[in-house]
């Protein structure tokens, strides 16, 4: 598994620009508050090894205490073929949900009409960010 400082840079990067909601969070959420957010997705986030280049969404909907409802986290990349490595990164997005999740995300309960149905955006690192991370 990769696993930096840089790299969870990046990741925490790409987690601010893909955190959307339904009802247009980015709007009604702050920019620390969306970081504070992902940043709770992203202690339980690892890329898998060896994959690169890949992006994929994660769509899920919060109960009012933070919880995924029914535990369901779907992808919804709209391609036609869904890679090996679109899947191995959304397992582990999924897996990641789910496991920071498990007791409930801390997000504003004011706000709960903008964070309850989530798409998240999860990156793996382009093939020289992953080399420098090896190095």
């Amino acid at each position: 598994m990769i696993r930096s400082n840089t790299l969870k840079a990046a990741i925490l990067g790409a987690g601010i620009c893909g955190l959307a909601s339904v009802a247009s969070a980015q709007e009604a959420m702050t920019d620390d508050e969306k970081l504070e957010f992902w940043e709770q997705i992203a202690d339980c986030y690892t890329v898998p090894e060896g994959v690169t280049d890949t992006t994929v969404t994660a769509g899920f909907a919060l109960d009012e205490r933070g919880r995924v409802v029914d535990g369901d986290v779907a992808m919804l990349n709209e391609v036609d073929t869904i890679t090996a490595d679109m899947s191995r990164l959304f397992e582990a997005a999924r897996i990641a949900v789910l496991s920071c999740g498990r007791r409930g995300f801390d997000l504003p309960e004011e706000k709960f009409v903008y964070w309850q149905n989530v798409q998240m955006t999860f990156r793996s690192p382009s093939t020289s960010e992953a080399m420098d991370a090896n190095q």
